[in-house]
């Protein structure tokens, strides 16, 4: 891995676990280089991927192939591309991977439901109400 970098060699990073990761690496004198990619939770959201830009190509072709067993890499829950086009393609392709780790929805599992099965109304409102107070919450925006 070298130290130098520019627009041809940076490449787009898609990752839909909803923190990112830190991906490390050894450079070539033996110290840690770290990049952290943007996850779900994410302002820049694109089919459930969060996207950061102008990562190192050399970096990443580096770290999948020391990670090709990893969960994420072999589930589809990260990818590469070069250029961005590409990138919001393959996003909106792989917008219906699931990780296991996305937001519950309450009224979908019943969790608003009263003593007799249905949804109760206050409950209900409530939940609105706040979502309505913190629209970012729980969010996941698609282009």
């Amino acid at each position: 891995m070298s130290d130098t970098s520019n627009a041809s060699n940076m490449v787009i990073v898609g990752c839909k676990l909803p923190n990112g990761l830190h991906l490390d690496l050894k450079n070539k004198d033996g110290e840690k280089v770290r990049v952290t990619i943007a996850g779900a939770n994410a302002s820049r959201i694109i089919g459930g991927y969060g996207m950061t830009p102008n990562v190192s190509a050399e970096f990443m072709a580096e770290w999948f192939k020391r990670n090709a067993k990893h969960p994420a890499v072999v589930n589809k829950e990260i990818f590469i591309h070069g250029d961005e086009a590409s990138a919001r393609s393959i996003a909106k392709e792989h917008a219906e991977v699931v990780t296991g780790l996305e937001a519950i929805d309450p009224v979908a599992r019943g969790m608003l439901n009263n003593e007799h099965g249905e949804v109760d109304k206050k409950e209900l409102r409530k939940f609105r109400q706040a979502q309505a107070e913190n629209p970012r919450a729980g969010r996941q925006i698609v282009e």
